[in-house]
């Protein structure tokens, strides 16, 4: 419904099989955005803990733009939730269309991964060149690394990990990928075991 413009919520539930509210849970905030080589990159919170008594968190997608909303799988490499986001086109159209974003959160606190998730300057490593200055509340400033890009096309499909990059597709025809900085590193084999039959 591109017409929708209601703000859809990512919520993480800490689940003991009972009735929770929403005081129940922790707000959090894309807590600013920035135009890097024509994508639009986000920073969530600064990496952080529940507060105590709090069983879970929620995250509104409204950051740019109310009406992004999840239409896809989340996958879980690591404590990471990576999910595609998309944007409906504001035109009414029977072609697909509309934009959308590649997101990575840490699983447990609805905060930005300890380290950069994604490679925002394209050089291959991830540090300080990859985050983003906040203005936190008291009016001082810190480096929080880039956990959501755009795709600079169309809508993302649900994508894959193939050892730590992410390839997906998108509504207008084309496909990306994007180096990131998952926990746990590329997959390999720990072990082998031989098998021999008389």
């Amino acid at each position: 419904d591109a017409s929708d413009m209601t703000i859809h919520t990512l919520y993480g539930i800490t689940d003991e099989n009972g009735t929770l509210t929403e005081p129940d849970l922790q707000s959090r905030d894309i807590a600013a955005t920035q135009e890097y080589n024509g994508l639009t990159y986000r920073v969530f919170e600064r990496t952080a803990p529940l507060p105590a008594g709090k069983k879970g968190w929620f995250l509104d997608w409204d950051n740019p733009t109310a009406g992004e909303r999840m239409v896809v799988r989340p996958q879980m490499p690591g404590g990471a939730v990576v999910t595609s986001t998309m944007v409906p086109p504001t035109a009414l159209s029977c072609d697909a269309g509309g934009t959308g974003y590649i997101n990575a959160i840490q699983a447990f606190t609805g905060t930005a991964m300890p380290e950069p998730f994604f490679d925002k300057t394209g050089e291959g490593s991830f540090n300080d060149d990859d985050t983003i200055t906040v203005t936190l509340p008291d009016g001082t400033t810190v480096k929080v690394g880039a956990g959501s890009v755009s795709t600079g096309g169309g809508s993302p499909t649900e994508g894959v990990f193939v050892g730590n990059r992410f390839f997906y597709g998108m509504t207008d025809g084309k496909r990306g990928s994007l180096q990131t900085n998952a926990p746990g590193g590329n997959p390999r084999r720990v072990m082998w075991r031989e098998i021999l039959q008389d």
